[in-house]
């Protein structure tokens, strides 16, 4: 007899991310829709409903642009869970949130949302 146990968790259907986004149907969307387009996306902290490749790959698919840093010329910031590293320094927003903030007080046109707003706009356009 054997001791590996089986898993009895149904499969993940194609294009389904691990919390239940259909990624697939947004990527198909995005593709016609482009509702980011021309606009530059900046990504913070540990994303729940996407993986990070998803999103920049969504982003992308949807006319927008990654960056890795917070600009004036950056549009969003999707900002996600804190990480370990933001944590452990003590602060309760990435740097890149809080740069995005300061960039917004001093009147520069970035918008900052969560994760799941960025999955709502992508679905409502």
């Amino acid at each position: 007899m054997s001791n590996t146990s089986v898993s009895t968790a149904p499969p993940r259907p194609c294009g389904i991310s691990d919390s239940g986004v259909d990624l697939q149907r947004l990527m198909i969307r995005a593709d016609f829709i482009r509702p980011l387009e021309g606009r530059k996306v900046v990504f913070t902290g540990v994303l729940t409903k996407l993986q990070r490749e998803e999103a920049e790959i969504l982003t992308s698919r949807c006319g927008g642009k990654c960056q890795s840093s917070v600009s004036r010329k950056t549009d969003l910031v999707v900002v996600g869970e804190l990480d370990s590293r933001t944590v452990n320094a003590g602060r309760t927003m990435s740097s890149k949130e809080a740069t995005a903030r300061q960039l917004a007080d001093e009147g520069a046109a970035v918008k900052i949302m969560t994760e799941q707003e960025f999955l709502e706009m992508i679905i409502a356009m």
